[in-house]
């Protein structure tokens, strides 16, 4: 099977085109194609950010274990990543 519905989404756009006119479908698609993009690529960029940090405290928390970082310094990291 397809990961994406190739076949439904060509008869859905293309009923849509029906109604709506090419011209003015294909404007609207493009500019929510590009919406998409921005968000999606934006909230990944986030996503992976957000699991750098949760990796660098976890790290940090070793490190504590290790008596390589009091618990002072830990602190002091975890303030820095909550700001």
């Amino acid at each position: 099977t397809a990961l994406l519905p190739v076949e439904e989404v060509a008869e859905a756009y293309g009923t849509v085109a029906e109604l709506m006119g090419t011209k003015d479908l294909d404007q609207q698609v493009t500019e929510i194609v590009i919406v998409a993009v921005y968000v999606q690529v934006t909230l990944g960029y986030l996503g992976i950010w957000y699991m750098r940090k949760g990796q660098a405290r976890s790290n940090a928390l070793l490190d504590v274990a290790r008596h390589e970082l009091s618990a002072s310094g830990f602190l002091q990291r975890v303030l820095s990543y909550m700001l």
